[in-house]
């Protein structure tokens, strides 16, 4: 079985051309479009996560002014409680 080359070029030949040519380039043009989509939606969600962390930055620093605030409360009750106890001290010692 010998293969034969045609120096003919038909107008199927043509046509399959064309389409395979037209199909390139709408896939093309399809994957450029859903990248832009992906991209608008990239960017979307990269605002939503900044303001997320936005949002937690300043719920740590108010937990963080809270504890500061906690702990000098601890500190002004253990200062009252060591103060009861000196007045309870000499209030209890003889000769008063």
């Amino acid at each position: 079985m010998s293969l034969k080359f045609n120096n003919e070029i038909s107008v199927g030949n043509l046509i399959s051309s064309v389409v395979l040519i037209v199909g390139m380039v709408a896939s093309f043009v399809m994957l450029q479009a859903d990248q832009r989509a992906q991209a608008a939606k990239l960017s979307e969600f990269d605002g939503a996560v900044r303001g997320i962390e936005v949002r937690v930055r300043a719920a740590e620093l108010a937990l963080a002014g809270q504890s500061s605030d906690l702990r000098n409360i601890q500190i002004g009750i253990g200062r009252i409680e060591a103060a009861v106890e000196r007045l309870s001290r000499d209030s209890r010692a003889p000769g008063r």
